[in-house]
């Protein structure tokens, strides 16, 4: 596992591929079809499509963040 200096320096240099693909595979799911029609991603009236995520909140309270609140849990939060 290398060190997380390293790591993120990794991630920052293929960061710009990585929303290349994103891209592409956003556009190739939007664009699915079955038996000719389009997929019905259920958009509501709005226009707008629900989106289910999942998150986690990282423990930041010994850091001297700015602009830092509190999740429920009562941890700090960037």
């Amino acid at each position: 596992m290398p060190s997380s200096p390293t790591l993120l320096q990794r991630l920052e240099t293929h960061a710009p591929d990585w929303f290349d693909l994103a891209e592409r595979i956003n556009a190739a799911v939007l664009g699915m079809r079955i038996a000719g029609k389009p997929v019905n991603f259920g958009a509501l009236p709005c226009a707008y499509v629900p989106l289910d995520l999942d998150t986690f909140a990282m423990d930041n309270s010994g850091t001297a963040k700015e602009h830092v609140g509190h999740n429920y849990a009562g941890a700090a939060r960037k």
